[in-house]
């Protein structure tokens, strides 16, 4: 345009440098876009531990046997997020045998987490019964329920410290006959003692430097 005389040279050079002003506040602001979603992302994730209810625990017992599997049962089990969106999932019947191994396949999406996380206690049901043992979870207390059972999520991921810290909880005094037998029942303990020091390994921070597989057993 210039060479057409359509447009000045002072012109040309004006027209670049706010378009060059114009791409950088453009980018600024998608940047800023994507940084508010991932906000309301977060905050999103948080409200459901700040607002959420507290449990109610039952004073502690064994309700399970030692040694042997539990059979898990949901019966009519129907959930929902709240009273103006669908059900996840409605009538719902399920059940698990000890030692069995159940799929639960779908898109993503669909509520297979979400009934985890129903069946672990973490989410109460609309309506329904998860049953363990015969015995209904709620009347037996969450705390008791948890004490024969374990969860492991998609989301879930090891903290920065050794195997033994992850396994303990980061217990001062770690009962290590405990850690190796946690470690057995998740049939990782092998993998770990071919690691060069053992329940001694150090992961780094969000479980870098193992497999998906092995951090979901630890």
């Amino acid at each position: 345009m210039v060479i057409d005389n359509n447009m000045t040279l002072g012109m040309f050079m004006a027209f670049n440098a706010y378009r060059g002003q114009f791409s950088q506040r453009a980018s600024s602001l998608i940047d800023l876009i994507m940084q508010l979603r991932m906000l309301s992302l977060h905050n999103e994730r948080l409200s459901e531990i700040v607002f959420s209810e507290p449990e109610k625990e039952l004073p502690s017992r064994r309700v399970f046997a030692e040694n042997t599997g539990v059979k898990l049962e949901v019966k009519n089990l129907s959930y929902q997020y709240d009273p103006f969106s669908q059900p996840i999932f409605s009538n719902l019947n399920i059940t698990v045998e000890p030692g069995e191994s159940i799929a639960l396949v779908g898109p993503s999406g669909v509520g297979k987490t979400t009934l985890l996380k129903v069946m672990c206690g973490l989410l109460s049901p609309t309506s329904g019964d998860v049953i363990a043992d015969n015995l209904d979870i709620q009347k037996i207390g969450i705390n008791n329920f948890r004490h024969g059972t374990a969860c492991v999520l998609q989301e879930d991921r090891l903290f920065s410290g050794s195997l033994i810290d992850n396994i303990s909880g980061f217990e001062d005094n770690a009962d290590m006959d405990f850690i190796v037998e946690c470690a057995r029942r998740c049939n990782i303990h092998d993998e770990i003692m071919k690691m060069p020091m053992g329940y001694e390994t150090i992961v780094g921070e969000l479980g870098l430097g193992i497999s998906g597989g092995k951090n979901s057993g630890s």
